[in-house]
């Protein structure tokens, strides 16, 4: 059956829009190889940029060096500023991972031996992040340390979840043997939704 000259001229527009939507990059390339892992699990590729600084750092996948025989970068020490609209996201929770944990692995698109390793975990911030002040700690935030020469990915995530959810989440993570599953963190929390995340990266030099 041979569809009407209009069918089909109607069709090929169809087609190219939708192979537009599945392929448009995301607007910040440098975000890239943070969407080079994400975009593996429901809902998270090239998520909303997330507000994340350290003092005037913003961060936006730029590198943070961490050098042997060196006191880690101080920046990295304090918990940094993350900010979100507490009236478009009245309960969230905020994840904090190195990626990359037992060693970077080209072109970015599996976590390390040991990742995704937990650095912080806060659950039911309300109203905001006030750096952790409104929320539930699960997991004590950790500076990253990496000093290797390929520097690690750590990424921040932020989710939408119910103010009155009963998450199913993990506590403390402080052994290689205790990396996070994200695809086992949405599927037993159905109402957790990543709605944005950014990443820096941690290491001695900028070498990929």
């Amino acid at each position: 059956m041979v569809a009407p000259q209009g069918s089909r001229s109607a069709l090929v527009h169809l087609m190219v829009v939708v192979s537009y939507q599945l392929t448009v990059a995301r607007a910040e390339p440098h975000l890239a190889p943070l969407d080079a892992y994400l975009h593996h699990f429901d809902g998270m590729g090239n998520l909303p940029v997330l507000d994340v600084r350290y003092g005037d750092a913003v961060v936006q996948g730029q590198l943070f060096v961490n050098r042997k025989g060196r006191p880690k970068n101080k920046v990295l020490l304090q918990i940094p500023t993350v900010t979100w609209d507490p009236s478009s996201l009245p309960c969230g929770l905020l994840l904090f991972i190195d990626i990359d944990a037992g060693g970077y692995t080209a072109p970015g698109t599996s976590a390390g031996k040991y990742g995704p390793f937990v650095h912080a975990l806060w659950s039911h911030c309300k109203g905001g992040f006030n750096a952790g002040k409104s929320c539930n700690t699960r997991t004590k935030y950790l500076p990253p340390g990496h000093m290797g020469a390929v520097p690690n990915r750590y990424a921040f995530i932020l989710f939408r979840h119910h103010c009155s959810a009963t998450l199913k989440l993990p506590t403390e993570f402080r052994f290689a043997k205790d990396k996070l599953s994200l695809a086992n963190l949405l599927s037993e929390n159905p109402g957790l939704a990543p709605v944005a995340a950014t990443f820096l990266r941690a290491g001695s030099s900028a070498t990929e």
